[in-house]
């Protein structure tokens, strides 16, 4: 009886292992067209199960990584899409998408210590309008005004007023913050660059201001 029940165990044992290999030999594709559809569904924790299995399989797949991180940012799991994004950051540091998804878990994992000093060393590597409008983005949304401001302006400076985006980023951030007259100034010199622009104009709607060429004003910045 010992003898069968050895060979009984054994034969249960290497059924189990061939259902695990059988298992494994699911491809690494496969698994990520499954996270694919499961985030299009809006099954969540299936998609993070499935990039997951990616990740464990694939280490340095930093583009599975930024799904299973953008997965478990809508499952509110912001400390965890953090340590994947960090990964990413570290093998694609220039991947916009990425410094994005990282700074924006850091601030819903409500570390905006770590989120200021992560975007002013990219502000002081690379004096560009974009790191200045991305620091007065999530300065904004974490709520220091001062700090958005400042931000907006050094991006409207070092864009020279050729562009809307500085000028209409101002202009909501005062707009929001209650200072009506500063939000029309800010809007005018946004109506200077784009007179046509339909979004400019339904601003100044909003406040009151019937938009018209003569509206325009030359931005600060422009001399």
């Amino acid at each position: 009886m010992k003898w069968i029940s050895t060979a009984v165990m054994l034969s249960i044992f290497v059924g189990v292992l061939a259902g695990c290999q059988a298992w494994d030999t699911r491809s690494v594709q496969s698994y990520r067209n499954s996270g694919d559809r499961a985030f299009e569904r809006g099954e969540y924790t299936q998609a993070a199960a499935e990039y997951g299995a990616v990740v464990d399989r694939m280490p340095s797949d930093w583009r599975v990584r930024v799904a299973l991180a953008k997965t478990l940012l809508v499952l509110e799991k912001p400390v965890a899409a953090r340590e994947h994004l960090e990964v990413a950051h570290n093998i694609q540091p220039r991947d916009e998408e990425v410094v994005d998804l990282l700074a924006q878990a850091m601030l819903e994992s409500d570390d905006e210590a770590s989120l200021f000093s992560f975007l002013h060393h990219r502000t002081r590597s690379h004096r560009t309008v974009g790191e200045f409008m991305r620091l007065g983005f999530f300065a904004e949304r974490a709520g220091d005004i001062d700090e958005a401001e400042r931000a907006y302006l050094t991006a409207a400076r070092l864009d020279g007023g050729v562009t809307v985006e500085p000028q209409v980023a101002l202009a909501d951030l005062y707009a929001h913050s209650g200072d009506e007259e500063a939000a029309i100034r800010r809007l005018r010199m946004a109506s200077y660059i784009e007179p046509e622009n339909p979004q400019i104009r339904e601003r100044l709607r909003a406040l009151g201001v019937v938009p018209g060429p003569t509206l325009a004003l030359e931005p600060d910045e422009a001399n």
